[in-house]
Protein backbone atom coordinates (compact mmCIF):
# COMPACT_ATOMS: atom_id res chain seq x y z
CA UNK A 1 0.00 0.00 0.00
CA UNK A 2 1.62 3.25 -1.18
CA UNK A 3 -0.14 5.30 1.50
CA UNK A 4 1.37 3.18 4.27
CA UNK A 5 4.75 3.25 2.56
CA UNK A 6 4.66 7.03 2.22
CA UNK A 7 3.69 7.39 5.88
CA UNK A 8 6.54 5.11 6.91
CA UNK A 9 9.01 7.20 4.90
CA UNK A 10 7.66 10.43 6.37
CA UNK A 11 7.90 9.00 9.89
CA UNK A 12 11.50 7.97 9.25
CA UNK A 13 12.42 11.45 8.05
CA UNK A 14 10.70 13.05 11.07
CA UNK A 15 12.55 10.68 13.38
CA UNK A 16 15.92 11.55 11.86
CA UNK A 17 15.18 15.26 12.06
CA UNK A 18 14.10 14.97 15.71
CA UNK A 19 17.28 13.07 16.65
CA UNK A 20 19.41 15.73 14.95
CA UNK A 21 17.59 18.47 16.87
CA UNK A 22 18.24 16.65 20.14
CA UNK A 23 21.93 16.18 19.30
CA UNK A 24 22.21 19.93 18.72
CA UNK A 25 21.31 20.57 22.37
CA UNK A 26 24.16 21.11 24.85
CA UNK A 27 25.31 17.80 26.34
CA UNK A 28 23.35 15.62 23.87
CA UNK A 29 25.80 15.38 20.98
CA UNK A 30 26.11 11.59 21.38
CA UNK A 31 22.36 10.93 21.88
CA UNK A 32 21.46 7.45 20.54
CA UNK A 33 24.95 6.88 19.16
CA UNK A 34 27.22 4.01 20.03
CA UNK A 35 30.07 5.17 22.27
CA UNK A 36 33.38 5.75 20.54
CA UNK A 37 36.34 3.61 21.46
CA UNK A 38 37.92 6.60 23.21
CA UNK A 39 34.77 6.98 25.32
CA UNK A 40 34.74 3.29 26.20
CA UNK A 41 38.28 3.32 27.54
CA UNK A 42 38.01 6.73 29.20
CA UNK A 43 36.87 5.08 32.43
CA UNK A 44 39.26 2.16 32.10
CA UNK A 45 42.31 1.77 34.29
CA UNK A 46 45.36 -0.44 34.29
CA UNK A 47 43.28 -3.53 35.13
CA UNK A 48 42.69 -5.12 31.72
CA UNK A 49 39.26 -6.03 30.42
CA UNK A 50 39.89 -9.26 28.52
CA UNK A 51 37.34 -9.81 25.74
CA UNK A 52 37.59 -13.43 24.63
CA UNK A 53 36.28 -13.73 21.08
CA UNK A 54 35.29 -17.04 19.46
CA UNK A 55 34.93 -17.11 15.68
CA UNK A 56 35.05 -19.71 12.94
CA UNK A 57 37.77 -17.61 11.30
CA UNK A 58 40.11 -17.28 14.30
CA UNK A 59 39.97 -16.83 18.07
CA UNK A 60 41.68 -14.10 20.06
CA UNK A 61 41.63 -12.21 23.33
CA UNK A 62 41.55 -8.43 23.33
CA UNK A 63 43.10 -6.93 26.47
CA UNK A 64 41.65 -3.44 26.85
CA UNK A 65 43.14 -0.83 29.21
CA UNK A 66 43.26 2.94 29.34
CA UNK A 67 46.34 2.68 27.13
CA UNK A 68 44.57 0.90 24.29
CA UNK A 69 44.07 -2.68 23.10
CA UNK A 70 46.45 -5.60 22.97
CA UNK A 71 45.71 -8.57 20.70
CA UNK A 72 46.47 -12.00 22.21
CA UNK A 73 46.07 -14.86 19.68
CA UNK A 74 44.45 -18.05 21.00
CA UNK A 75 45.37 -20.71 18.42
CA UNK A 76 44.17 -23.63 20.58
CA UNK A 77 40.65 -22.19 20.87
CA UNK A 78 38.02 -22.86 18.21
CA UNK A 79 34.26 -22.80 17.78
CA UNK A 80 34.23 -26.59 17.82
CA UNK A 81 36.37 -27.09 20.94
CA UNK A 82 34.52 -24.32 22.79
CA UNK A 83 31.14 -25.85 21.99
CA UNK A 84 32.29 -29.34 22.94
CA UNK A 85 33.65 -28.22 26.32
CA UNK A 86 30.61 -26.07 27.12
CA UNK A 87 28.31 -29.03 26.46
CA UNK A 88 30.45 -31.30 28.62
CA UNK A 89 30.59 -28.75 31.43
CA UNK A 90 26.81 -28.19 31.46
CA UNK A 91 26.14 -31.94 31.37
CA UNK A 92 28.45 -32.38 34.35
CA UNK A 93 26.69 -29.65 36.35
CA UNK A 94 23.36 -31.39 35.72
CA UNK A 95 24.79 -34.89 36.31
CA UNK A 96 23.76 -35.95 32.83
CA UNK A 97 25.55 -38.38 30.53
CA UNK A 98 28.05 -41.14 31.27
CA UNK A 99 31.00 -38.94 32.36
CA UNK A 100 31.97 -38.73 36.01
CA UNK A 101 30.96 -35.11 36.81
CA UNK A 102 34.07 -34.30 38.85
CA UNK A 103 36.40 -35.64 36.17
CA UNK A 104 34.50 -33.79 33.44
CA UNK A 105 34.70 -30.46 35.28
CA UNK A 106 38.43 -30.93 35.97
CA UNK A 107 39.05 -31.72 32.30
CA UNK A 108 37.12 -28.66 31.12
CA UNK A 109 38.94 -26.35 33.55
CA UNK A 110 42.29 -27.75 32.39
CA UNK A 111 41.37 -27.19 28.74
CA UNK A 112 40.16 -23.68 29.55
CA UNK A 113 43.54 -22.93 31.14
CA UNK A 114 45.52 -24.33 28.20
CA UNK A 115 43.43 -22.71 25.47
CA UNK A 116 42.33 -19.39 26.99
CA UNK A 117 43.31 -18.11 30.41
CA UNK A 118 46.87 -19.45 30.59
CA UNK A 119 47.98 -17.78 27.33
CA UNK A 120 46.22 -14.54 28.34
CA UNK A 121 47.85 -14.32 31.78
CA UNK A 122 51.25 -15.27 30.36
CA UNK A 123 50.96 -12.57 27.69
CA UNK A 124 50.04 -10.02 30.37
CA UNK A 125 53.01 -11.18 32.52
CA UNK A 126 50.75 -12.22 35.41
CA UNK A 127 52.70 -15.02 37.00
CA UNK A 128 52.10 -16.80 40.28
CA UNK A 129 54.68 -14.49 41.87
CA UNK A 130 52.58 -11.43 40.95
CA UNK A 131 49.92 -12.60 43.43
CA UNK A 132 51.71 -14.07 46.42
CA UNK A 133 49.39 -15.86 48.91
CA UNK A 134 51.08 -13.97 51.75
CA UNK A 135 50.09 -10.57 50.35
CA UNK A 136 46.95 -8.60 51.06
CA UNK A 137 44.73 -9.70 48.17
CA UNK A 138 43.75 -6.08 47.51
CA UNK A 139 47.23 -5.56 46.06
CA UNK A 140 46.86 -8.43 43.57
CA UNK A 141 46.36 -7.61 39.89
CA UNK A 142 42.75 -7.71 38.69
CA UNK A 143 41.42 -8.97 35.37
CA UNK A 144 37.90 -8.25 34.09
CA UNK A 145 36.79 -11.17 31.94
CA UNK A 146 34.36 -10.42 29.12
CA UNK A 147 33.73 -13.72 27.32
CA UNK A 148 31.38 -13.89 24.36
CA UNK A 149 29.26 -16.57 22.74
CA UNK A 150 29.39 -20.00 24.40
CA UNK A 151 32.36 -19.12 26.62
CA UNK A 152 29.95 -17.19 28.86
CA UNK A 153 28.98 -20.63 30.21
CA UNK A 154 32.46 -21.38 31.53
CA UNK A 155 34.11 -20.15 34.78
CA UNK A 156 37.26 -18.51 33.45
CA UNK A 157 38.22 -17.50 37.00
CA UNK A 158 38.39 -21.19 38.02
CA UNK A 159 40.43 -22.41 35.06
CA UNK A 160 43.61 -24.27 35.86
CA UNK A 161 45.55 -27.47 36.23
CA UNK A 162 46.95 -28.98 39.40
CA UNK A 163 49.62 -26.59 40.62
CA UNK A 164 48.71 -23.62 38.44
CA UNK A 165 45.44 -21.72 38.08
CA UNK A 166 43.91 -18.32 37.44
CA UNK A 167 43.15 -17.97 41.16
CA UNK A 168 46.89 -18.26 41.91
CA UNK A 169 47.68 -15.22 39.77
CA UNK A 170 44.89 -12.62 39.67
CA UNK A 171 41.60 -11.49 41.15
CA UNK A 172 38.87 -12.12 38.56
CA UNK A 173 35.69 -10.18 37.87
CA UNK A 174 33.27 -10.23 34.96
CA UNK A 175 31.50 -7.64 32.85
CA UNK A 176 28.95 -8.33 30.09
CA UNK A 177 30.15 -5.35 28.01
CA UNK A 178 32.72 -2.55 28.07
CA UNK A 179 29.88 -0.04 28.25
CA UNK A 180 28.41 -1.69 31.38
CA UNK A 181 31.80 -1.53 33.11
CA UNK A 182 32.38 2.10 32.10
CA UNK A 183 28.93 2.99 33.46
CA UNK A 184 29.62 1.21 36.74
CA UNK A 185 32.99 2.89 37.19
CA UNK A 186 31.52 6.32 36.52
CA UNK A 187 28.93 5.92 39.31
CA UNK A 188 29.62 7.24 42.78
CA UNK A 189 29.45 4.92 45.82
CA UNK A 190 26.92 5.92 48.50
CA UNK A 191 28.17 8.44 51.05
CA UNK A 192 26.32 6.73 53.93
CA UNK A 193 25.36 3.17 54.75
CA UNK A 194 22.99 2.16 51.95
CA UNK A 195 19.48 0.88 52.40
CA UNK A 196 19.13 -2.79 51.48
CA UNK A 197 16.14 -4.52 49.92
CA UNK A 198 15.67 -8.08 51.18
CA UNK A 199 13.62 -10.33 48.90
CA UNK A 200 12.84 -13.67 50.55
CA UNK A 201 10.82 -16.67 49.40
CA UNK A 202 10.85 -19.42 52.12
CA UNK A 203 8.28 -21.28 50.00
CA UNK A 204 6.94 -20.73 46.49
CA UNK A 205 3.30 -21.75 46.24
CA UNK A 206 3.21 -22.51 42.52
CA UNK A 207 6.27 -24.82 42.60
CA UNK A 208 5.91 -28.52 43.53
CA UNK A 209 5.15 -28.91 47.27
CA UNK A 210 5.99 -25.23 47.71
CA UNK A 211 9.70 -25.96 47.10
CA UNK A 212 10.71 -24.92 50.65
CA UNK A 213 14.06 -23.23 51.23
CA UNK A 214 14.73 -24.04 54.87
CA UNK A 215 17.53 -21.55 55.45
CA UNK A 216 16.00 -18.45 53.88
CA UNK A 217 14.73 -16.97 57.14
CA UNK A 218 18.10 -17.52 58.88
CA UNK A 219 19.90 -15.94 55.94
CA UNK A 220 17.62 -12.90 55.90
CA UNK A 221 18.00 -12.49 59.68
CA UNK A 222 21.79 -12.39 59.32
CA UNK A 223 21.72 -9.82 56.52
CA UNK A 224 19.11 -7.60 58.21
CA UNK A 225 21.17 -7.60 61.42
CA UNK A 226 24.05 -6.04 59.46
CA UNK A 227 21.77 -3.28 58.24
CA UNK A 228 19.88 -2.47 61.44
CA UNK A 229 17.11 -0.02 60.63
CA UNK A 230 18.33 0.23 57.04
CA UNK A 231 16.45 -2.60 55.34
CA UNK A 232 13.13 -3.25 53.64
CA UNK A 233 11.82 -6.82 53.74
CA UNK A 234 9.62 -8.28 51.02
CA UNK A 235 8.86 -11.83 52.06
CA UNK A 236 6.55 -14.47 50.59
CA UNK A 237 3.31 -12.92 49.25
CA UNK A 238 4.75 -9.39 49.58
CA UNK A 239 7.55 -10.19 47.13
CA UNK A 240 5.67 -9.61 43.87
CA UNK A 241 7.43 -8.70 40.65
CA UNK A 242 5.92 -5.22 40.41
CA UNK A 243 6.71 -4.43 44.03
CA UNK A 244 10.31 -5.60 43.77
CA UNK A 245 10.96 -3.73 40.51
CA UNK A 246 9.60 -0.54 42.09
CA UNK A 247 11.70 -1.11 45.24
CA UNK A 248 14.92 -1.52 43.24
CA UNK A 249 14.93 2.19 42.37
CA UNK A 250 14.94 3.11 46.08
CA UNK A 251 17.47 0.60 47.43
CA UNK A 252 21.17 0.73 46.42
CA UNK A 253 21.67 -2.80 47.79
CA UNK A 254 19.43 -5.81 47.11
CA UNK A 255 19.67 -9.36 48.45
CA UNK A 256 17.56 -12.02 46.74
CA UNK A 257 17.01 -15.30 48.59
CA UNK A 258 14.74 -17.46 46.46
CA UNK A 259 14.64 -20.06 43.72
CA UNK A 260 16.19 -19.33 40.36
CA UNK A 261 16.12 -21.29 37.12
CA UNK A 262 17.58 -21.33 33.63
CA UNK A 263 15.14 -22.24 30.83
CA UNK A 264 17.19 -23.26 27.78
CA UNK A 265 14.12 -23.40 25.52
CA UNK A 266 12.95 -19.89 26.53
CA UNK A 267 16.11 -18.04 27.63
CA UNK A 268 14.47 -14.64 28.18
CA UNK A 269 11.96 -16.24 30.59
CA UNK A 270 14.70 -17.56 32.91
CA UNK A 271 14.82 -15.76 36.21
CA UNK A 272 14.09 -15.50 39.93
CA UNK A 273 10.92 -17.05 41.38
CA UNK A 274 8.88 -14.47 43.26
CA UNK A 275 5.39 -14.60 44.79
CA UNK A 276 3.48 -14.12 41.55
CA UNK A 277 5.87 -15.70 39.06
CA UNK A 278 9.37 -15.32 37.67
CA UNK A 279 11.16 -12.00 37.59
CA UNK A 280 12.68 -12.67 34.19
CA UNK A 281 15.95 -11.81 32.51
CA UNK A 282 13.98 -9.91 29.85
CA UNK A 283 12.23 -7.74 32.46
CA UNK A 284 15.45 -7.00 34.31
CA UNK A 285 17.60 -6.26 31.28
CA UNK A 286 15.06 -3.69 30.06
CA UNK A 287 14.69 -2.11 33.51
CA UNK A 288 16.99 0.90 33.70
CA UNK A 289 18.19 2.10 37.10
CA UNK A 290 20.36 5.03 38.04
CA UNK A 291 23.96 3.88 38.42
CA UNK A 292 24.17 5.86 41.65
CA UNK A 293 21.09 4.12 43.11
CA UNK A 294 21.91 0.57 41.98
CA UNK A 295 25.11 -0.37 43.78
CA UNK A 296 25.15 -4.04 44.73
CA UNK A 297 23.01 -7.12 44.03
CA UNK A 298 23.52 -10.45 45.81
CA UNK A 299 21.68 -13.28 44.05
CA UNK A 300 21.34 -16.11 46.55
CA UNK A 301 19.52 -18.34 44.08
CA UNK A 302 20.46 -21.24 41.83
CA UNK A 303 22.24 -20.75 38.50
CA UNK A 304 22.14 -16.94 38.48
CA UNK A 305 25.51 -16.83 36.70
CA UNK A 306 24.67 -19.74 34.40
CA UNK A 307 23.92 -18.73 30.78
CA UNK A 308 20.45 -19.49 29.52
CA UNK A 309 21.79 -20.76 26.22
CA UNK A 310 24.99 -21.43 24.30
CA UNK A 311 23.54 -19.52 21.33
CA UNK A 312 25.56 -16.42 20.54
CA UNK A 313 22.61 -14.00 20.66
CA UNK A 314 20.93 -15.56 23.71
CA UNK A 315 23.80 -16.28 26.10
CA UNK A 316 22.91 -13.99 29.00
CA UNK A 317 22.79 -14.61 32.73
CA UNK A 318 20.74 -13.17 35.56
CA UNK A 319 23.92 -11.52 36.81
CA UNK A 320 24.50 -9.85 33.43
CA UNK A 321 20.86 -8.74 33.34
CA UNK A 322 21.33 -7.05 36.73
CA UNK A 323 24.45 -5.32 35.43
CA UNK A 324 22.66 -4.18 32.28
CA UNK A 325 19.84 -2.85 34.50
CA UNK A 326 22.45 -0.66 36.18
CA UNK A 327 23.94 -2.47 39.20
CA UNK A 328 27.64 -1.72 39.72
CA UNK A 329 28.42 -5.01 41.48
CA UNK A 330 26.71 -8.42 41.30
CA UNK A 331 27.46 -11.67 43.14
CA UNK A 332 25.87 -14.75 41.57
CA UNK A 333 26.10 -18.55 41.41
CA UNK A 334 27.29 -20.78 38.59
CA UNK A 335 25.28 -23.84 39.62
CA UNK A 336 22.54 -25.07 41.98
CA UNK A 337 23.40 -23.84 45.47
CA UNK A 338 22.88 -27.28 47.00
Amino acid sequence: DMTDRDQLIRSGVEYDELVERIRALPGFSSFLTAPSFAELIANADDSPVVIVNVSRYRCDALAVTSGGVRLIPLPDLSVETAGENVRRFLRALRAEGSDDPDTAVDDVLAWLWDAVTGPVLDALSYSASSASPGEDSRSWPRVWWCPVWSLTALPLHAAGRRGTAVMDRVISSYTPTLRALARARAAQPPAAQPRVLLVAMPTTSYLPAGAPLVNVQKEIAVVSSRFAGKSTLRMAEAATGATVLADLARHPFVHFSCHGAVLPDKPADSGLYLADGRLTIEELSHHRLSADSAQFAFLSACETATPTSALADEAITMAAAMQLAGFRHVVATLWPIS
